[in-house]
């Protein structure tokens, strides 16, 4: 009779084992579905965020945009105009002849608020200008 109750606690003791290590796969498949979810939610956040910035980028043309906008207008915006050497921000506005000058700007807001990207002079900070061609390569950017 105490082999069998040694032999029942064992098992008991194993099953109960069985069961910590179930509880704790089901505890980690959960937690996988949230973060899969969560995942999924960013994923789609994050594309109608691209959909809307390509639709912001596609009705302001780039060219139009830079064109119209004069040299002076960009140095009044430009916040650390004062930290940049004439020579440095000359050589900022340096054009290719054979390309168009880009200015390269950050968004000073918050994710989600793009109603102010369209908004003329909306806190945006420029922080570089490149010259693009038609012989300029993605790795060059």
């Amino acid at each position: 009779v105490d082999e069998l109750r040694k032999q029942l606690r064992e098992k008991d003791l194993v099953l109960t084992d069985i069961r910590l290590e179930a509880l704790s796969s089901a505890h980690q498949l959960e937690s996988l579905k949230d973060t899969v979810i969560k995942m999924r939610n960013e994923m789609l956040n994050l594309k109608q965020d691209n959909e809307r910035l390509q639709r912001i980028v596609t009705s302001k043309s780039l060219t139009s945009s830079q064109s119209s906008l004069p040299l002076n207008e960009v140095e009044r915006r430009f916040s650390m105009g004062d930290a940049i050497t004439p020579d440095e921000r000359t050589s900022l506005y340096a054009e290719d002849p054979d390309g168009k000058r880009v200015l390269v700007s950050v968004y000073l807001g918050s994710h989600g608020s793009y109603h102010k990207y369209i908004e003329e002079g909306a806190a945006t900070c420029p922080i570089a200008a490149i010259s693009v061609s038609g012989k300029t390569k993605w790795d060059m950017l």
